[in-house]
């Protein structure tokens, strides 16, 4: 029997970088099955980044999931080096010594990430209501005409 998964690392779609049961860390490519029967609905990359760990596999909301062993036998090794993370100041030196094309490749990967990070904490914060208050105080100020038009 194949190791199962513990627990994912990163999202990065249509990859997953996984921690396995034996340790080793491996990357998961989504792509071959994105356009294949129940699989479609992850081209979504919101509904993507859904995916959580459960019972040695990778699921989703709506049930799609992948045989263990296929996540561990199609998944490339990782080495622990390159997931370790840097100090701030490693990470600034190797920003600053990339090429001009490097630098915007980054740039545009680094604003990807962001958006899709600030996409799933607002997710979040809807779902758990934590903005259930400012969306009735403005429900509120434009019923009682207050708002200014922009």
């Amino acid at each position: 029997m194949n190791p199962r998964v513990n627990k994912i690392l990163e999202i990065d779609f249509p990859f997953l970088l996984l921690q396995f049961t034996n340790g080793e860390i491996r990357k998961f490519s989504c792509e071959s099955y994105l356009h294949v029967g129940v699989f479609k609905e992850l081209q979504d990359e919101r509904y993507f980044s859904k995916a959580v760990a459960s019972e040695g596999t990778v699921v989703w909301p709506n049930e799609q999931d992948f045989c263990p062993d296929t996540l561990y036998l199609e998944s490339e090794a990782v080495e622990q080096a390159a997931v370790k993370k840097g100090t701030l100041t490693e990470i600034e030196r190797a920003v600053t010594s990339l090429s001009r094309k490097d630098f915007n490749t980054f740039r545009d990967w680094f604003s990807t990430l962001e958006n899709r990070k600030w996409d799933r904490e607002f997710e979040e914060d809807t779902q758990k209501g934590l903005l259930d208050d400012l969306a009735n105080e403005a429900l509120a100020d434009f019923k009682a005409g207050t708002c200014k038009e922009l």
